[in-house]
């Protein structure tokens, strides 16, 4: 049976700056309609998909792709400008933290009121309290106002109630990410539970990880517009592929510079180089990698340190600095130099990685006197085969005897 139905759904949202009390003379002459059509920004249109009962949906998209305002939709928090969204059935919402918490409440009297938000009774919560408190390991604190409680807190007594009240759809963001790893392990083990119990879940998520082991079916969302549809695997491997072609992973997820008033050095003309020394952001799994930039300083530096970081999904896979591999350096005001940071193997699965580079004026700086920035690559997994899980790939030999 079909639990979502979505058929031709859009969503739009005027920009700030349209003044609605226009005067008989404009509206005549057709100043309103333009006005208003250039204050429109669409954040879905004309989206359609069905969701089986049972079914676990990953919906996945760069920011500010509509996903969050789908769920939102689909949670009933907000109407569509034009289309339909059926749901049939409960829905417990995952979609901020706290968000359906009253802050003055006690974790016990919220765990009550969501139960009677979603239409159940008394008796029924009464049978899910002991579960719902043991999940979310609050049972210490389960008689403290909510205003009072962790971000974390909050997560795992929101996600517990969604898992355990008698939903019939669980709607999911991002807001799992606050838990730590411990949480987010238990978690994905209790939403296979309740989507082999028969309910069904849509997930949204920046962790591909995540996506690719606990959905079994992905959309792919871009500019409001639904790119593809399918298994995760091969939807995520397009999302990936896409993101690269189209030259966006230098900006993904971020790429920033810190705003320093006086800095003391700039960073510049950053390169990802293969092993024929061309420029690319695609690399294979034990390929050579390296990277160069330039480092000018704005006045003298005595002990100047680089450093270097890779990321996965917010996770440090790897990093080392110039104090540990080339000793101290100093600059001079007005020098320029080349840096050039080269990987021998670069032993990861696919995927895409975050290149974090950092330069400090002195060991002991704090990073807030740096100049740093983020630059990402790409780790092919297209046209690869499954190593099996994690981060880091290892080279290794097996034997059965």
């Amino acid at each position: 049976m079909k639990t979502i139905i979505v058929e031709n759904l859009s969503k739009c949202y005027r920009k700030g700056g349209y003044n609605p009390y226009q005067s008989l003379r404009d509206a005549f002459s057709g100043i309103l309609r333009k006005r208003r059509e250039e204050g429109i920004i669409w954040a879905l249109k004309d989206v359609s998909f069905e969701v089986e009962e049972g079914e676990v949906l990953g919906i996945i998209g760069p920011n500010g792709a509509g996903k969050t305002t789908l769920l939102k939709i689909l949670s009933r928090i907000t109407e569509p400008t034009s289309g339909r969204a059926i749901v049939r059935g409960r829905v417990g919402s995952l979609l901020e933290v706290g968000v359906g918490f009253h802050p003055e409440l006690t974790g016990r009297e919220n765990i009550y009121l969501n139960g009677a938000i979603l239409g159940m009774k008394k008796s029924e919560i009464d049978r899910k309290f002991d579960e719902i408190v043991e999940f979310a390991e609050l049972s210490e604190f389960i008689d403290t106002p909510i205003k009072y409680y962790s971000s974390g807190m909050r997560v795992r007594l929101a996600f517990s109630i969604s898992a355990y009240l008698d939903t019939d759809v669980v709607l999911v963001d991002e807001v799992l990410a606050v838990g730590d790893i411990a949480f987010q392990q238990k978690c994905g083990k209790k939403l296979r539970e309740v989507s082999s119990a028969g309910k069904t879940i849509i997930m949204v998520s920046h962790n591909m990880r995540v996506v690719e082991a606990l959905t079994n079916k992905c959309i792919y969302l871009k500019d409001g517009k639904i790119e593809k549809e399918g298994s995760p695997l091969e939807v995520i491997k397009h999302y990936q592929k896409d993101m690269m072609e189209r030259g966006l992973t230098k900006d993904l997820p971020v790429r920033f510079q810190t705003e320093i008033s006086q800095p003391s050095l700039i960073c510049e003309d950053f390169k990802f180089l293969n092993e024929e020394s061309v420029e690319t952001m695609s690399f294979e799994t034990n390929a050579s990698f390296t990277l160069t930039f330039n480092i000018v300083a704005l006045r003298d530096i005595p002990n100047a340190v680089i450093c270097f970081r890779i990321y996965k999904e917010g996770i440090l896979v790897s990093g080392n600095n110039s104090e540990h591999t080339i000793g101290k350096l100093s600059f001079r005001k007005n020098e320029k130099r080349r840096v050039k940071i080269k990987i021998k193997s670069l032993s990861l699965i696919p995927g895409i990685y975050t290149v974090l580079i950092f330069v400090l004026p002195s060991y002991f700086a704090s990073l807030e006197d740096s100049l740093s920035r983020f630059y990402a690559f790409n780790i092919n997994v297209y046209g690869s085969k499954n190593y099996g899980g994690g981060y880091v790939y290892l080279e290794q030999s097996w034997e059965i005897i």
